[in-house]
């Protein structure tokens, strides 16, 4: 039987989407493989409690003694990189004539880099998966002359892991454009994998009849970062003007509190916020007539967020606030399955609120069909971890 080293930076119990990602796909290779997965200690997210757990499962599960960094601090997260790197390539090396393939879905750019590095040395395959594009993910918010310096100088260490690497799975076809172009590799070294979630939560969940005259209600869930752009959200809600309608938001997180002062100083008795576990989001959902997904400018370029699959299961109609030309946005276009508008332009946002409030609602709720018949074609654990299993079986051929 071949042997994989299975390399993720977060895993279960850790509830973040990567974490089930890696995991999923440890289980089901564990199926044709001997799996081994190598990950730090529990840490995300931050002050998350994790109770200790015994590994029941057919693979092997090892933590590394590295520096973890649940906190969004730049000078901790790259500490963190590095420590986690150094001690994957330390573990490839000392067990280099037991591995016949790599899996790693870990912190750019240094523990990707030290990954491949190590895996290219002893000569085994390894399959690089990339979640966000960097450092142009961080480096947007800096002034250009900075961030131009920086990204002239780190593309080359990104540049040379993609090269380092077998093969790439990047999770959009524009991710995959652009790193093509920008790091000037061959487009053959990359296949594209949707991120999914557990898709059984929300097929299994009845959706509710809703009246004509209930109270329409736009929904925001998940984490509540200030990346969500979330006051350009309750700044257009609270411009609509629906009288019969509610926003919902839906989640946790370091912007609630700038949240909640802005709905007090607008004075806005239609904005709800209510806590959710990753359990409950099917449920939640439910309640939901539009779904709303929305992201800082420049954002989606360099990231698809996980929680559009978790929508688009939902049979929900969407109004995403992203650029017109992301995966974001032309994964709505191709599915018909929502609306968008410009990010953090409140008017435009707005507007198409108003837009989806005068809408049919047996309009809105044809959109949610095509938005699950879309995601089941496309963006479910089986599609996917069927292609990445194809990919790996290549590597060890």
């Amino acid at each position: 039987m071949k042997r994989l080293l299975l390399i993720s930076a977060v895993f279960p119990p850790e509830p973040v989407v990567s974490a089930r990602l890696s995991a999923d796909i440890a289980g089901f290779l564990s199926e044709k493989y001997q799996v081994t997965v190598l990950c730090p200690p529990p840490s995300r997210p931050s002050g998350f409690i994790f109770k200790r757990t015994t590994n029941k499962s057919a693979y092997k599960l090892i933590y590394t003694e590295s520096f973890t960094c649940p906190e969004s601090k730049l000078t901790g997260r790259l500490k963190e990189s590095y420590s986690f790197g150094r001690a994957a390539a330390r573990y490839i090396r000392a067990n280099a004539n037991e591995i016949d393939c790599i899996y790693a879905n870990v912190w750019p750019l240094l523990s990707q880099y030290m990954i491949v590095k190590a895996a290219k040395k002893i000569r085994v395959p390894c399959l690089l998966h990339v979640q966000d594009i960097y450092p142009e993910s961080l480096t947007y918010k800096m002034n250009p002359f900075t961030g131009n310096a920086i990204n002239f100088f780190v593309r080359m260490l990104d540049k040379r892991t993609i090269q380092l690497a077998t093969k790439v799975a990047g999770i959009s076809d524009k991710m995959i454009t652009y790193l093509v172009n920008s790091r000037k590799v061959d487009s053959e070294k990359f296949f594209l994998i949707r991120n999914w979630q557990d898709d059984s939560m929300f097929l299994h969940i009845q959706q509710k009849p809703k009246k004509e005259r209930d109270e329409f209600v736009f929904m925001f869930v998940g984490s509540l970062s200030p990346t969500a752009a979330l006051p350009s959200l309750i700044k257009a809600f609270h411009k609509a003007a629906l009288s019969k309608a509610r926003l919902i938001i839906a989640g946790a997180g370091a912007e609630k509190e700038v949240c909640l002062k802005l709905v007090e100083e607008l004075n806005q008795k239609q904005i709800d916020f209510i806590s959710v576990s990753p359990e409950s989001v099917p449920v939640v959902q439910l309640e939901a007539d539009v779904l709303l997904l929305s992201l800082k400018k420049n954002i989606a370029y360099t990231a698809t967020p996980s929680k559009l699959t978790a929508y688009l299961l939902s049979a929900k109609a969407v109004l995403a606030c992203v650029e017109a030309d992301t995966d974001t946005a032309e994964i709505i276009s191709n599915a018909s399955c929502g609306l968008v508008a410009n990010p953090e332009d409140t008017d435009s946002i707005a507007n198409l609120m108003q837009l989806f409030y005068r809408m049919p609602t047996a309009e809105i709720r044809q959109m949610g069909v095509r938005a699950r018949t879309y995601a089941l074609q496309y963006m479910t654990k089986d599609v996917n971890l069927s292609k990445l299993s194809k990919e790996i079986e290549k590597l060890t051929v």
